[in-house]
């Protein structure tokens, strides 16, 4: 205000003034901070629902609204309790299926040296089988 009554005001401000948009009062601060944390949160709450807030952004507004983050959280995918569960069945069913095919293949090796003990059969160097008769 001082600026526009003693002439130093730069041409946007004196444009606003001239036009009605400057307001001679101040503005409630207490209330633009408000408006301004309400903004926010929509921003990041709509970053989420678009899958595009990262790890910060997703603390963010965890902390400013946990209801509304959780909320959004069910619809936009996994949990991160879901997928520790999933990877945690996923590595158990890879070492079974890793494991029962250990078991197979040991078996299939017994198999093939206890037919070759009772037939008496080796292998010879040269790759080709020797039977025992």
């Amino acid at each position: 205000m001082v600026a526009l009554l003693d002439g130093s005001a730069d041409a946007g401000l004196v444009a606003d003034a001239l036009s009605g948009k400057f307001s001679p009062t101040p503005p409630d601060l207490v209330k633009q901070q408000k408006q301004d944390s309400v903004n926010r949160t929509n921003e990041l709450l709509a970053k989420l629902e678009a899958g595009e807030a990262n790890l910060q952004e997703r603390v963010e507004l965890e902390e400013r609204a946990p209801e509304q983050f959780q909320k959004v959280m069910t619809n936009v995918g996994p949990t991160p309790e879901q997928i520790a569960a999933a990877k945690a069945n996923k590595a158990a069913n890879d070492k079974f299926h890793r494991e029962e095919s250990m078991r197979k293949a040991h078996a299939e090796l017994i198999g093939a040296e206890l037919n070759d003990a009772i037939w008496g059969n080796t292998t010879c160097p040269d790759g080709t089988l020797n039977s025992g008769t």
